[in-house]
């Protein structure tokens, strides 16, 4: 799916998709610990 530009959904599918899409993100650990991490170039 990444690389089609176009693609179609019954409407059961859609509103499943439509979901997904305006859900609010699950937590991601990793991610958060990447983010707490200083740049190289903040420390001194």
């Amino acid at each position: 799916m990444l690389d089609q530009v176009h693609f179609t959904l019954d409407a059961d599918r859609f509103q499943q998709f439509a979901g997904l899409l305006d859900a609010p993100p699950r937590p991601d650990v990793g991610l958060e610990r990447l983010f707490a991490l200083k740049p190289i170039w903040n420390k001194a």
